[in-house]
């Protein structure tokens, strides 16, 4: 993360000062809008986010942890 432009406060620091992504109480990224599911540093977010394919064998494994058989979509009516 050091080459990354993330924001503090999304910025945890263990006690040997390695750096992560902050999360919040329900254990996602605090950059995470909850009502939405979009990342709120999207154009911001740092190089490990940018390779974590959306839809990728371990995205769609991390969503069955989360969401189990059913994930859920957002649609838009129109």
């Amino acid at each position: 993360m050091p080459e990354d432009r993330v924001p503090e406060w999304l910025i945890d620091r263990d006690t040997h000062g390695m750096e992560t992504l902050a999360k919040g109480e329900d254990g996602w990224c605090a950059a995470v809008d909850p009502n939405t599911s979009r990342c709120g540093i999207y154009d911001e977010r740092p190089a490990i986010c940018r390779k974590y394919a959306m839809g990728s064998p371990s995205c769609r494994d991390e969503r069955h942890k989360w969401f189990g058989a059913t994930i859920p979509t957002l649609v838009h009516m129109l």
